[in-house]
């Protein structure tokens, strides 16, 4: 017995003097990789090219998983092209860094590297290179310029607006003109809004449409806005621009965007259409008015798809606003299909009164 006791303190010793050296090495792992970067790096201010590229190499051997890898392999290439290596050999070397370390802090560096190397192979007749450095300026312009146009949006003044509208004009970057309409859309001045209009309804590009669309409908309190939108839903062959501009309405905060979903569920001649103003409404249907409306639907439209999208709007209206005009509807409508339509939604439903619905309409309905 008090050997075992003996063998397991000894044990559990053994355990905590391990913890602490385990918890010592990588601090210790790390110390050791950062004094080996410091001496690379000091041959490269050096301008000990070919040393600064051994102590480098070693540093991505030896601590792979140190913090400092990034930082020895841009250096490596950049001790290579000063050492006279061939533009080809430096030109992959700040490809492959910038492929494999895309959000390292010498990225930027590395991308006007291999753009500098790029042009001097295309001067000396390699021409299959100038396809990747256009690609790299591209996007290397297309960071500049979204990042300055944060800085414009921040502004803020009637020279910013000037100068966002010019460059939405000027520029045929996806990106750039996706971030210009975001920037559109958080300035309030009639020109911003009046942009976003022309772009919701014009722009050839349909992504680009949709988002100035979203973008109405945030700024949409406005009864100009609203009626913007309801003619882009009503006028529009694209049926995922309607889409669009349905739910933009449907985020608006006007008074008269109710009456308008309205209008487009019951008249709309599109199904689709009619069907998305109606599901919106089920979302919106926490008033009287809404409740009623979906019930005429029900009653009057002869269509069932229409008929059967606003009794699922009636099972979603928040707070079980729904659930009267469903309970009517299951007991009295003329058509059993849509009784059993009703029915199902009651019976997703928690609320007492659909309980007691249901069990009156067992009870009354004769089975022979």
């Amino acid at each position: 017995m008090y050997f075992n006791k003996i063998m397991m303190y000894s044990s559990i010793i053994f355990l905590f003097i391990s913890t602490l050296i385990l918890a010592k090495e990588p601090q210790e792992d790390q110390d050791k990789a950062s004094k080996a970067y410091e001496k690379a790096y000091h041959n490269i201010l050096n301008e000990e090219w070919q040393k600064a590229i051994n102590d480098l190499e070693k540093v991505i051997k030896e601590y792979s998983d140190s913090k400092w890898v990034d930082d020895a392999r841009f250096w490596q290439c950049y001790a290579r092209e000063k050492l006279g290596e061939s533009l080809e050999i430096s030109f992959n070397c700040y490809e492959d860094f910038i492929k494999n370390h895309p959000h390292s802090k010498w990225v930027d560096d590395a991308k006007s590297n291999l753009i500098r190397l790029g042009h001097r192979l295309v001067e000396s007749g390699k021409s299959e290179y100038e396809a990747i450095i256009k690609t790299m300026e591209q996007e290397n312009n297309e960071e500049l310029v979204l990042t300055a146009l944060t800085a414009l949006q921040n502004i803020g003044d009637k020279k910013a607006l000037t100068s966002l509208l010019e460059i939405y004009n000027n520029n045929r970057s996806y990106k750039v003109r996706k971030r210009i309409i975001f920037s559109l859309s958080q300035i309030q001045a009639p020109e911003a809004t009046n942009k976003l209009i022309e772009i919701a309804r014009n722009e050839s590009d349909k992504n680009l449409r949709q988002e100035a669309i979203f973008w109405l409908g945030q700024k949409g309190n406005s009864e100009k806005i609203v009626n913007i939108l309801v003619d882009i839903v009503n006028q529009d062959t694209d049926l995922e621009i309607q889409k669009k501009a349905i739910f933009a309405l449907s985020q608006s905060n006007h008074p008269s965007v109710t009456s308008q979903l309205i209008k487009i569920a019951q008249k709309n001649k599109n199904e689709e259409v009619q069907k998305q103003a109606i599901f919106w409404l089920g979302q919106k249907a926490s008033s009287p008015e809404i409740i009623k409306a979906l019930e005429n639907i029900i009653e009057s439209d002869h269509n069932i798809n229409i008929q059967d999208q606003a009794i699922f709007a009636l099972g979603q209206a928040p707070n079980n606003k729904g659930i009267p005009v469903l309970i009517k509807i299951a007991k009295h409508h003329p058509r059993n299909e849509i009784r059993k339509k009703a029915i199902f939604w009651l019976g997703q439903s928690k609320d007492p009164r659909a309980k007691d619905a249901l069990l009156e309409i067992i009870n009354s309905t004769n089975i022979e």
